[in-house]
């Protein structure tokens, strides 16, 4: 299981959607968050796609928590939240990297296929839940 960190709650805290982490414990944010992956995948896998793309970790607290606790499991839910995790995403690449990094590319790419991912493969765990 992944620890969510001071440091991640401080930038989860800037991104869209974190109002729902103001209501919950440090336990039940700890409980929904599996790092960034599905809840099906193995647990090592999800820690090497961690940090791999540990840029985007702030914003997989935000949307694992929706995905957790909220009650609207509508489609239209669905896609508003996997579009405010690519925000997400687009926000803390752009945050931390100056226009001529190469590395703001490489993960603005990588945050994109996340999208396509979560819309085209996530409707079944978001029904799930």
């Amino acid at each position: 299981m992944r620890k969510v960190t001071r440091t991640m709650l401080e930038k989860c805290a800037t991104l869209e959607g974190a109002e729902i982490l103001a209501g919950l414990t440090e336990e039940q944010i700890d409980e929904a968050y599996n790092g960034i992956g599905a809840d099906w995948m193995p647990e090592c896998l999800r820690d090497r796609i961690s940090k791999i793309w540990h840029i985007f970790e702030p914003a997989a607290v935000v949307h694992d928590c929706q995905c957790r606790y909220e009650q609207d499991r509508s489609i239209d839910n669905f896609h508003f939240r996997n579009r405010q995790y690519l925000n997400n995403c687009i926000k803390l690449v752009r945050d931390e990297y100056p226009w001529w990094h190469y590395k703001r590319y490489v993960f603005l790419r990588s945050a994109d296929l996340m999208y396509d991912i979560l819309e085209d493969y996530g409707w079944l765990a978001w029904k799930a839940r």
